[in-house]
């Protein structure tokens, strides 16, 4: 089933936000948070889940997440 504009929008905006929290963390010390580098690949598995689930999406510019 095809999703619909607003479903894609919501996938989109979650994308967006899970690549600005990305970004903030690389402004953290990863030694002074137990888990960073977890968080970090979790960050990473949400957003090309959310990638996948939006068939001919066009690639990302500027890398993952």
């Amino acid at each position: 089933m095809a999703l619909t504009r607003l479903e894609k929008e919501r996938l989109t905006g979650s994308r967006l936000k899970i690549r600005s929290v990305a970004r903030s963390l690389k402004e953290i010390d990863p030694k002074k948070v137990r888990g960073f580098s977890e968080i970090e690949d979790c960050l990473e598995d949400a957003g090309e889940s959310l990638k996948e689930a939006m068939p001919g999406s066009p690639p990302d510019e500027g890398g993952s997440i």
